[in-house]
């Protein structure tokens, strides 16, 4: 058996990635060509987190070679004694064999990444090949992680540890209790200020002919009219 690491110096740097290809909205952090967002490892901060979940581009996302690449080449200037990635994903987008082979590069490669887990979004297509490419995970590999699910903060969660518990102090198999019941119904939030007033409607389809309305009543009496000219004077002849 390998010796214990010391648990206190071993620590641990964790990746994600967002490939969101079918979405229509403009929410996507990369492309086929380039990294659009990228962030060196570091310590948790507020205002990193703050700016990522702010930030919106127009580009489209793959999960593709290029994607797995990249990563690679990410945790190459890592020194953390584990490694995980993490993919948000509404589907593959290049042929499942080949990206298993980029992720077995990725776990084999260079200092090598311990776990790949995938997150399947709303209206994931296939989401069974997410898990083909999937690796490191333990036990709890057959358990298809998504963004629907409940709880699925913790579900991610309890992966990482279990991944951490493996590297770190040698534990294969490390069981979680059962969730505990549900806490009391907090109390109702602040009423939030109103919004911004919304675009002006289209005009609407130009209507037909009325029908003939009703006769009116009768008017009044007009005025009395000016004289008329004097006629022609007309000779009588007596025969």
């Amino acid at each position: 058996m390998e010796p214990v690491p010391d648990p206190h110096s071993c620590t641990i740097d964790i990746a994600m990635g967002f490939d969101i290809t079918r979405r229509t909205t403009s929410k996507r952090l990369f492309d086929e060509w380039k990294v659009l967002f990228d962030l060196n490892f570091e310590k948790y901060d507020k205002n990193i987190l703050e700016m990522l979940m702010a930030l919106e581009t127009t580009e489209k996302t793959y999960f593709n070679s290029f994607l797995m690449r990249s990563f690679h080449n990410k945790f190459e200037s890592s020194n953390a004694g584990v490694k995980v990635l993490v993919i948000f994903s509404d589907g593959l987008d290049e042929d499942v064999m080949k990206l298993e082979q980029e992720a077995e590069f990725l776990r084999t490669s260079g200092k090598g990444v311990n776990a790949l887990l995938t997150v399947a979004l709303e209206g994931v297509q296939n989401p069974n090949l997410l898990q083909m490419v999937e690796f490191g995970r333990g036990f709890g590999y057959k358990q298809q992680l998504s963004i629907g699910m409940h709880n699925v903060k913790n579900n991610i969660l309890t992966q990482i540890d279990t991944v951490a518990e493996r590297e770190c102090c040698n534990v294969m198999c490390k069981c979680a209790g059962q969730e505990g019941t549900l806490g009391f119904r907090g109390v109702p939030g602040i009423k939030g200020l109103p919004g911004v007033k919304g675009h002006p409607g289209f005009p609407g389809e130009e209507g037909g002919n009325g029908e003939r309305g009703s006769p009116g009543p009768a008017g009044p009496l007009g005025l009395r009219g000016c004289p008329g000219k004097r006629g022609f004077k007309v000779s009588r002849w007596i025969y």
